[in-house]
């Protein structure tokens, strides 16, 4: 009885795994699909960068992974049709609206896929006229953690999109 349930438990782990993975797979195909091109900026910050050795617990500890993907739109390289599909694969993975707004003249969307009340993967991207910029952060978190997890990288999404 005992080893049927430890490799119930086992499996049960690998299921949750494979599904937290399986979330990111639709920024991770989308950045694939485009990283050759010209006018891109690409930034992939893994866990050993992100946290400190000094023993103290830290807002990034909740962090896993930040990635940061800029691409400016040039010659029709990237279509709103393109944008909406990706927005769509997000929402079919689990991904959830946060917030949707216009900032000046570019669209801005946020997307959280939550598991166990904690976010395990936040996607925000803005559809600016002249770039596509995604900013993602993967680990496991909750949504007051956010500003501090945003004040931590210096994140300022206006310094990646072209002409800014």
């Amino acid at each position: 009885m005992k080893k049927l349930v430890l490799i119930m438990l086992m499996v049960l782990g690998l299921a949750l795994t494979i599904d937290l993975f399986a979330s990111g797979n639709v920024v991770d195909e989308f950045v694939d699909q485009h990283k050759q091109e010209s006018g891109v900026f690409h930034l992939d910050i893994g866990t050993s960068f992100l946290h400190d050795d000094d023993g103290e617990s830290d807002i990034l500890d909740k962090v896993d992974n930040v990635r940061i993907f800029s691409l400016a739109k040039e010659d029709g390289n990237l279509e709103s049709r393109e944008i909406q599909k990706f927005e769509n694969r997000l929402k079919k993975k689990g991904f959830e609206t946060y917030a949707k707004f216009k900032d000046g003249d570019s669209d801005v969307e946020l997307l959280a896929l939550v598991k166990r009340k904690k976010i395990v993967d936040w996607v925000m991207f803005v559809d600016g006229e002249e770039s596509f910029f995604i900013l993602e952060i993967r680990g496991r978190f909750g949504y007051e953690d956010l500003d501090e997890i945003g004040v931590k990288l210096e994140i300022d999404e206006a310094k990646y999109m072209k002409g800014s």
